[in-house]
């Protein structure tokens, strides 16, 4: 969502009528009014849809500042490519920002990484 709106910022006019605009599927917009209706569904009141809708933005805020280097080469490389395979992904995240040294699917597993 916020490499969207960052991504879509400099092509937005403020002075449109919001009411009007229809919002792509994947949009900022899209993904909020998507997990406000999950979030009614199971039966979450307003005030705690808006805690966990706020504290999840903090969240992946946070994320997206410290990891933007990774976020700007996979975007780039799309952006070129149109495509890139999990693989691929991983590899420039790596590149990027160094490989991880726990890697939170190995602890989901239990399985330890061999050293090279």
């Amino acid at each position: 969502m916020l490499v969207t709106a960052y991504a879509c910022a400099p092509h937005v006019t403020y002075d449109e009528d919001e009411s009007g605009v229809a919002y792509p599927e994947g949009s900022e917009r899209d993904d909020l009014e998507q997990i406000h209706k999950l979030l009614t569904q199971i039966g979450i009141d307003e005030q705690q849809r808006k805690t966990i809708t706020d504290a999840s933005w903090t969240c992946a805020q946070k994320l997206l500042s410290e990891y933007w280097p990774a976020v700007d080469a996979l975007a780039t490389a799309l952006l070129e490519r149109e495509r890139l395979g999990g693989r691929a992904a991983h590899r420039l995240i790596w590149q990027t920002i160094g490989y991880p040294e726990t890697d939170w699917r190995f602890l989901a597993l239990n399985i330890k990484r061999r050293r090279a």
